[in-house]
């Protein structure tokens, strides 16, 4: 493998400034900012207590807890929670599974749909460990603590597609998988693993996450799109400050309005037949199978 096309496919990856783009970005930026800290605090602040303080204090702002009194007081960690990770193989594990599920929901249902996912998702998976830890016996016994990670965000992402197109194959090294398959392996190890005692609390995060996904994806199916709230407050916060532009009415027949009833019809349908090809190759050989018009194609469509 060519380093160089490597290292052009990554930086062409982030340059494209997509919302899935932007969502690894964001969590390998903090990532790096904690690494950052946890260096300078050690390397120049030297002093017994200080570093293990001050890093605690870093993280207790932007990790969220099961604790009323202490997240009532720093209400902006139910967001900032699931951009944190705790190490590289934590941050690697779940920007890797966001990577193969989130550009396939991306595809399927667009880039506002795969944002308000990841967010209302992860906001899903605190609110299952929060109420986890304030009222079942074993995680009340526990006692509160630190929830940090993407885990429940990316988990829903992952579910939401496997319940979207649950016969889309995966590849992984030397087989095909289909998402079914992989969700249910996630979901069962999970609810398996509370038991345990063993990050019991990321696993019911986990879990609410799952949960989210799925309900979401069958509320989507049946008409109703219980992402829309958040979508409209998001395109609102995105578009403050951003000057109007005046009203100007133009007169322009659209290309649809110039084609009869019959041609628009048969149009339609060609552009249907053409997304089902394209969508059975990717269940058949995967998204990189695809040539660049038909990633085009399906990007556009996704977008409509």
């Amino acid at each position: 493998m060519n380093p160089n096309g490597f290292l052009d496919s990554i930086q062409n990856f982030f340059k494209s400034k997509t919302i899935f783009a932007n969502l690894i970005l964001v969590n390998l930026l903090v990532f790096a900012l904690i690494l950052i800290l946890e260096v300078v605090f050690t390397v120049f602040v030297y002093e017994k207590g200080f570093i293990y303080g001050h890093l605690k204090l870093v993280w207790s702002y932007l990790s969220s807890t099961s604790d009323m009194e202490t997240f009532i007081r720093r209400p902006w960690s139910i967001i900032t929670y699931m951009f944190v990770h705790e190490g590289f193989r934590h941050i690697f594990g779940n920007m890797l599974m966001f990577y193969f599920f989130g550009r396939y929901l991306e595809q399927f249902l667009g880039s506002r749909k795969l944002l308000s996912t990841y967010f209302l998702g992860g906001i899903a998976g605190w609110i299952l460990y929060a109420l986890g830890y304030n009222f079942i016996p074993m995680f009340k016994a526990m006692g509160h603590g630190p929830m940090w990670g993407a885990s429940a965000a990316v988990i829903a992402t992952v579910v939401a597609a496997a319940t979207h197109s649950p016969n889309m194959k995966i590849n992984l090294i030397l087989i095909q998988v289909e998402f079914k398959y992989i969700a249910a392996l996630i979901v069962i190890g999970d609810f398996l693993s509370l038991k345990s005692g063993i990050n019991s609390g990321g696993h019911l995060g986990h879990l609410g996450g799952a949960i989210y996904g799925f309900l979401m994806i069958k509320q989507l199916q049946k008409g109703l799109d219980i992402n829309a709230w958040l979508e409209t407050l998001l395109d609102r916060i995105a578009n403050l400050g951003s000057k109007k532009p005046r009203m100007r009415v133009v007169y322009k027949k659209s290309k649809a309005a110039t084609q009869s009833d019959e041609d628009y019809n048969y149009s339609k349908a060609q552009a249907q037949q053409k997304i089902d090809r394209i969508l059975e190759k990717i269940s058949v050989a995967g998204y990189d199978s695809l040539t660049n018009a038909e990633k085009a194609f399906l990007n556009k469509y996704s977008k409509q």
